[in-house]
């Protein structure tokens, strides 16, 4: 038998199927990798500040914080009036603003927010913006008095501010509204709505609002906690993609209701009379809402807990799809490239922030 005549005689493949079915087998590599699910894990990094800085630059108290490209911390001093600047490693590098009501000055600051080179703090006393370089400029202010409701900010970039308003409704009750707040035309959009109980008397102490974060691609990712849906849409409002989560309902303990009390109230004994305390039968499943601008990864920080007490977060990445789940015994409030940043309060009862690296590891025998 002539072997060389046997092998010459296959014909060849021609190159456009070969191109098809390498893109194929691309598509399906890549398919699967992008559903993996992965390991995660937390490792301690540093606390800010340093047992140095803590001495020359104290927190009297922590509202709000935002970390830059370099790894540095701002964070709003809302008993000092005042922005505090810490480097990655806990050094204090400088600070600026201060009480008052004339430009830049704070009465009431409650949110700080941070975009481009740009810092900006919601005053709620003053009813305004105020605006600063990172390195502590003030380059001017905008004002807030134009809206018609409650407001509380939940994000904000370059053009406009984003956040919760709640308006009365004619028929009863309360509307709360997700909207978009163009700074330079005052105008309002409304991304989404929910009639709600009145606020007053009746409390409910789980009472949910709108989360809101802006991606570094300007997306907005958006969640109403009642429902586990993750909603991400374009500024101008076209939506561009749902992620719905199965999720565990977590029963309310009398035990969760007296520490709810407690934190709001300062006990039972000290609810406001009048009030109408009613609670409902399970916690939302969404307790917060967070976005990693380093990469876009969305971290969904949810009512579920181990048996040690700690949270689960979950984490899907800039495409939406599921990454895996992880628990911590401290609640996230930051993430900037895979840097989390936790709230605590040191052995004399200061808030110091505690960072934790944040690794994704491949599941053995996927």
């Amino acid at each position: 038998m002539n072997i060389s005549r046997l092998k010459n005689s296959r014909k060849p493949e021609k190159p456009g199927r070969l191109i098809l079915g390498f893109l194929i087998f691309s598509w399906v590599l890549l398919s699967c990798e992008s559903n993996q699910q992965q390991a995660i894990r937390l490792t301690e990094k540093g606390v800010i500040p340093n047992p140095e800085a803590s001495k020359n630059c104290p927190l009297a108290s922590l509202r709000s914080l935002q970390i830059d490209d370099k790894g540095n911390v701002y964070i709003l001093d809302a008993k000092d009036k005042k922005v505090k600047v810490f480097g990655a490693e806990g050094s204090c590098l400088y600070e600026f603003g201060k009480f008052g009501q004339g430009p830049g000055e704070f009465q009431s600051p409650t949110d700080i927010f941070l975009y481009g080179q740009t810092v900006s703090v919601f005053d709620i006393g003053n009813k305004r913006g105020c605006q600063y370089s990172l390195a502590g400029e003030h380059l001017g202010d905008f004002d807030l008095r134009s809206l018609p409701g409650m407001f509380r900010p939940e994000a904000e970039d370059e053009e406009a501010m984003y956040g919760n308003m709640i308006e009365y409704a004619e028929d009863g009750g309360d509307i709360l509204k997700l909207i978009k707040y163009d700074k330079k035309t005052k105008s309002l959009t409304t991304i989404s709505e929910v009639k709600v109980e009145e606020l007053f008397p009746t409390v409910n102490p789980l009472e949910v609002t709108f989360k809101l974060r802006l991606r570094t691609d300007k997306t907005l990712v958006w969640v109403y906690p009642e429902n586990y849906v993750i909603y991400l849409m374009t500024e101008d409002g076209k939506k561009v993609k749902e992620i719905v989560q199965k999720y565990h309902r977590v029963e309310v303990t009398s035990e969760d209701k007296d520490k709810l009390l407690t934190e709001i109230f300062g006990g039972k004994e000290k609810i406001t009379p009048g009030f109408n305390i009613v609670w409902p039968k399970y916690f939302p499943p969404i307790s917060s809402l967070l976005v990693d601008e380093g990469n876009n990864y969305i971290y969904v920080e949810t009512n579920e807990k181990s048996k040690q007490g700690e949270i689960k977060y979950d984490v899907f990445d800039d495409n939406g799809n599921f990454r895996g789940s992880f628990y911590h015994g401290e609640r996230i409030r930051q993430i900037k490239n895979n840097m989390a940043y936790v709230i605590l309060e040191d052995a004399e009862g200061f808030p110091i922030i505690k960072q934790y690296e944040i690794h994704f590891e491949r599941v053995p025998g996927q």
